[in-house]
């Protein structure tokens, strides 16, 4: 009796133990297979995640648009512009060669940084900066029109400008590109008391803007650019003396930075000039589309420090380098803005 209850008990733990055995093993399964499935998951998420931040990328580059800059060189051709210094001092200086000859500078460094210049003006016997610049005017520039203006008279040369600059604006809109991404430079040369020094840049106050420009003379008429409706809307004006204003704020900000001269915090960015006693803008300004338009005073040509160091060609590289890096601060600075340098 005893050996057959000892049997029986015997069985009956083997039997519990087998059980026990084969609950452990499938707790164990149960947790191999979940571990597994939480894994598959995060992979899974992951995989997404990827292809989510890959298709974000892409979106982003698709959207990506490089910076544009419209860059004047004031005067040129028949128009020299302000003239200062004379031939006995050695000093003789003509603002319309000075500028153009920085705006080569400028376009050379914007270009080695990625940014796309269009230049409103061409001289066919200068395609490159120059260390000395010449004594005589230069009458070989011409405006970048179709058919060409070679600058006979300064007033209609400042008009054919205006539809130029505009010109390339629309254009550069018409190919998806950002009106932010675009700026407008106008280079020249002040010719104020010979007391001041330095450097100044003009933005369009929205109070001197006109809402059209219209000009009916055939000389406008049979180039490609013109355009006989340029109208400008007051919440656009507004927008553009923003943007302008504080471009004009780097721009002195770089010239310090390089240890440039330029006219007093307080006066050394303007939204008007006078003229004949009265307060205005220049053309270029006054009917510009771009958003970011200014106008740079490089120097004050009649200040005789002024004058001498632009007849240097390092002084010259110099207030290059100043606007070229103004235009890479500018879009460093903006948030929202979707540019590529």
């Amino acid at each position: 009796m005893r050996s057959i209850l000892g049997s029986y008990k015997k069985e009956n733990i083997n039997t519990k133990q087998t059980g026990v055995a084969k609950s452990i093993k499938k707790n164990k399964t149960k947790k191999i297979n979940s571990l597994k499935s939480a894994s598959n998951s995060k992979k899974d998420k992951k995989f997404n995640k990827n292809k989510n931040s890959k298709k974000s990328v892409s979106t982003v580059k698709k959207n990506v648009h490089k910076v544009h800059v419209i860059l004047d060189s004031g005067h040129g051709g028949g128009d020299p512009g302000a003239i200062a210094g004379s031939k006995k001092n050695k000093d003789l200086i003509y603002e319309d060669e000075v500028v153009y000859d920085i705006s080569r500078r400028v376009t050379e460094l914007l270009k080695k940084r990625g940014i796309i210049v269009h230049n409103t003006l061409a001289d066919p016997n200068q395609k490159k900066p120059i260390r000395f610049l010449s004594h005589k005017h230069d009458k070989d520039e011409h405006l970048l029109v179709t058919p060409r203006y070679l600058n006979r008279n300064a007033r209609t040369a400042a008009n054919m400008r205006v539809y130029l600059v505009n010109h390339i604006f629309q254009k550069l809109k018409n190919k998806k590109v950002p009106k932010e991404n675009i700026l407008f430079i106008s280079l020249h040369g002040d010719a104020l008391h010979s007391s001041l020094r330095g450097a100044m840049v003009y933005f369009p106050d929205k109070r001197f803007r006109k809402s059209v420009f219209g000009l009916k003379h055939k000389i406008y008429r049979k180039r490609k650019e013109y355009n006989p409706n340029l109208t400008f809307r007051k919440n656009d004006n507004t927008y553009s003396e923003k943007l302008s204003k504080s471009f004009g704020k780097i721009i002195i900000n770089e010239f310090r930075k390089l240890k440039l001269p330029t006219h007093r915090v307080s006066s050394a960015v303007r939204g008007y000039l006078y003229r004949k006693g009265k307060k205005t803008l220049p053309a270029i300004l006054r009917y510009s589309k771009v958003p970011t338009s200014v106008l740079v005073e490089i120097a004050n040509l009649n200040n005789k420090y002024d004058r001498r160091s632009l007849l240097k060609s390092k002084s010259r590289q110099k207030i290059a380098l100043a606007i070229s890096n103004s235009v890479v601060t500018n879009f460093g600075r903006t948030s929202g803005l979707v540019a590529k340098l």
